[in-house]
């Protein structure tokens, strides 16, 4: 059996970012919306962090040598401007309103983690963000979206609000993640450790 396990948009859209001169920025920490419905945003604040994994961390997540590689070397990030993220995951229903408004063909097919072959990236032709291989209400994340998708989606949403929404980079996905507290983030894989 093949245990699914995907990218959902709520990793990339996580990544949705506003992006706005520094005078208009709110506080670090505040949300705000930039259209009635908009998704609701969160301030990050500006900050610096090591990038990367330890050897520790690759272990005791068992990552997979091949993906642990992509985390070396270790190297000092500056993050010299606040941005916006979505507070929320994209929801199947989001998602579906910009699907219909955008008549926006999906491609059919989606990367899954394979548990008995210990393995990543199998292709499941059958899997598509309506039909992901297991139940789903409208209000979970969507997941099954290619990248091409998300940035569409991000797109839209800067059409609707009149203001620049994109994906995250890596730096700034990776100083979500590890959180911050004072303009440094924590030196753990997560947030929470």
């Amino acid at each position: 059996m093949k245990h699914r396990v995907f990218l959902a948009l709520s990793a990339l859209m996580v990544g949705v970012c506003g992006t706005a001169m520094a005078a208009d920025v709110p506080k670090p920490g505040s949300t705000f919306k930039d259209c009635a419905d908009c998704p609701e945003m969160v301030v990050i604040p500006p900050g610096q962090f090591v990038m990367g994994s330890t050897a520790d961390e690759t272990t005791r997540e068992g990552t997979p040598d091949r993906d642990a590689a992509n985390e070396k070397p270790q190297h000092q990030v500056n993050i010299s401007y606040s941005f916006a993220v979505m507070k929320f995951e994209v929801t199947r229903k989001d998602f579906a309103s910009f699907v219909t408004a955008t008549q926006r063909e999906m491609a059919e097919g989606c990367k899954i983690w394979d548990k008995e072959a210990n393995a990543w990236g199998i292709m499941d032709a059958d899997a598509n963000w309506k039909n992901p291989g297991f139940a789903q209400a409208d209000n979970h994340p969507v997941v099954c979206v290619q990248w091409a998708d998300a940035t569409a989606y991000a797109d839209w949403i800067s059409k609707k609000s009149g203001k620049k929404y994109r994906l995250l980079t890596d730096a700034e996905f990776e100083w979500i993640l590890r959180g911050t507290s004072s303009g440094k983030a924590n030196q753990t894989v997560r947030w929470w450790g």
